[in-house]
């Protein structure tokens, strides 16, 4: 049975609590003591289990294009956890969220999507944000991180552009063969000690939570939303991370982040009404 079409408000409504979700993942992917390859397995096991479970997405059969869109999603997964285990947080959630600019650059090419000055100002000015908000924290030594850190963002753009391209064969799931692709790494578990209670809990947070839900409503939302505003508007969630550092860990907010997350709030804002007008 098909699903009704999402109305262009909706599907940005899906974004923002994308936005939301992925907010989480940084702080708990460091807590978890396990290694890239488990988390990134077991964090995908658990969002095709959910999915599939939740939405049963109709199968397709696999071809070229359906194949390298599933492995562009798994290689982002995989390489932004490692980035966060070999760099700093922030510089692997500010590099994965680079992916804008590879959809603008590639946008027109691949999925015939052409950005406006003003999308494009809107970028520029939330990658600026980005960049205060992690100021005190981005650092240029761990070479191999950030490396990661920049081809999770390169995939990251390239998936969101090749689900759009396929917007007719279900983005759903384009997204649960990504995460299946992932599942076996979760082999990985089997050799490392289980971590502790909490450490399993985080681990079903990031799961569901932090991957299973997001993930879901993003590839929903591709249906009707541009690559662009699925790369775009989640990155609101690095406006949302000082937040959380100062209401659960007790961190001050410095200057920049707060310039930079107002900066990335009020270009998603600008962003999104036009946006709205264009497709009202």
């Amino acid at each position: 049975m098909s699903r009704p079409a999402l109305s262009h408000l909706q599907a940005v409504l899906y974004l923002l609590v994308s936005a939301l979700c992925w907010s989480s993942t940084g702080v708990l992917i460091k807590i978890i003591d396990l290694s890239s390859l488990s988390i990134t397995g077991a964090r995908s096991l658990i969002t095709v289990g959910v999915i599939a479970f939740l939405y049963r997405p109709p199968w397709l059969k696999l071809s070229r294009e359906r194949v390298l869109t599933g492995l562009m999603l798994a290689l982002s997964l995989f390489l932004y956890v490692a980035s966060t285990k070999l760099t700093t947080a922030a510089n692997a959630l500010f590099l994965m969220y680079t992916a804008p600019i590879y959809v603008v650059l590639a946008g027109k090419r691949v999925a015939g999507e052409q950005a406006s000055r003003v999308d494009i100002l809107c970028m520029i000015i939330v990658l600026v944000g980005t960049a205060l908000v992690f100021a005190d924290n981005l650092a240029l030594k761990h070479f191999w991180g950030n490396i990661l850190g920049v081809l999770s963002g390169i995939f990251y753009g390239y998936y969101a552009l090749f689900v759009r391209k396929q917007k007719h064969d279900s983005p759903m799931t384009l997204t649960l063969l990504g995460h299946l692709f992932v599942c076996p790494l979760a082999a990985a578990m089997l050799t490392e000690p289980l971590p502790n209670v909490f450490g399993i809990a985080a681990l079903i947070f990031l799961g569901v939570i932090g991957t299973a839900v997001p993930y879901a409503l993003q590839a929903r939302a591709l249906e009707r939303a541009t690559a662009l505003e699925g790369t775009l508007i989640p990155t609101l969630e690095i406006a949302l991370l000082p937040i959380w550092a100062y209401l659960f860990i007790g961190e001050t907010i410095g200057g920049s982040a707060i310039a930079g997350a107002i900066l990335i709030v009020l270009a998603t804002i600008v962003f999104v009404a036009q946006k709205l007008l264009v497709n009202s």
